[in-house]
């Protein structure tokens, strides 16, 4: 994983960004209040209640099948609005911040399929014939795409050919897929899309970022953390910025696929940059981060 996709994952797992994300985009926590979803996600998760405190995701290795290893980004256990039982829901999600080489929805459902699949002979799971108590598993993926502005849900329906007859939805409501491709900048219109594309977008500036997810989504940073946010979404950009200042379009474009961790091939077939420009460009941008990150 490049540097700019782990602190997009970073800024994912913040706590506050989480709570915003889950009660927009999980049905059963609708009408929620952040401290009431709080109670609902299990320990040790976020067992340090200080807003600025780091989540602790849980089990995030799956080595359920051999050989075929999975990390997860963001993996929380999470309890249901009026039941008893401790987990009611497992809950993945997954940050992209480089263009993708494959189908994100296929590799999206194959990642709930192992979280479902491996609930068989767990501690929170189930034991055979009992699957009355599998656990209903959401991935959101947010990813960087070509075509930007997407929000799609996908979802098991029951569709009645025979005779009109429903069965309980929670007997089948046991996956769901929401895959998100943000903006560049911000709408202005609040929501999940609106504060994805604050915090990923390439044409929001961190101080506009700070400004309007603090007014706008609640989202109170200790002046730490703001730096820290600031620092990484500004370190790329500025690069951006003083390429485009300089009048090198080509040269621009070929900073903002870096920072999105294209290939070299692809940044060359691009900006007819050489190789050698290419690679210089990336040695400094990653010495560059190096200096970000040791001085957070």
């Amino acid at each position: 994983m490049n540097w700019y996709d782990e602190q997009c994952k970073k800024l994912l797992a913040d706590k506050q960004v989480l709570l915003n994300i889950l009660k927009r985009e999980v049905d059963e926590y609708h009408g929620l209040s952040d401290e009431e979803i709080l109670e609902l996600i299990c320990e040790p998760q976020l067992a340090q209640k200080d807003s600025d405190a780091p989540l602790e995701s849980r089990n995030v290795v799956d080595q359920s099948i051999e050989k075929e290893k999975i990390e997860y980004d963001v993996l929380l256990y999470a309890g249901l609005p009026e039941s008893e039982e401790k987990v009611g829901l497992i809950i993945n999600l997954e940050v992209q911040g480089s263009e993708m080489e494959y189908p994100v929805h296929k590799r999206g459902i194959y990642y709930i399929s192992r979280l479902l699949a491996r609930q068989d002979g767990s501690e929170v799971g189930f034991r055979q014939p009992e699957y009355d108590r599998l656990k209903k598993v959401i991935g959101i993926w947010i990813c960087r795409m070509r075509k930007k502005g997407i929000q799609n849900v996908y979802e098991i329906e029951e569709k009645q050919k025979g005779k009109k007859i429903s069965f309980p939805k929670e007997e089948y409501d046991m996956m769901k897929l929401i895959v998100i491709s943000p903006y560049d900048e911000a709408s202005g219109e609040i929501g999940t899309m609106d504060l994805l594309s604050l915090l990923f977008g390439d044409k929001v500036s961190a101080e506009q970022m700070i400004i309007r997810i603090e007014k706008d989504y609640g989202i109170k940073w200790s002046t730490e953390r703001r730096k820290e946010v600031m620092s990484l979404k500004g370190w790329g950009q500025s690069m951006i910025d003083e390429a485009r200042e300089n009048g090198i379009l080509n040269m621009s474009l070929a900073v903002k696929m870096i920072v999105q961790g294209s290939a070299d091939q692809q940044i060359m077939d691009e900006t007819g940059i050489e190789l050698s420009k290419i690679q210089e460009m990336r040695e400094l941008m990653n010495a560059s981060a190096m200096m970000v990150a040791e001085k957070q």
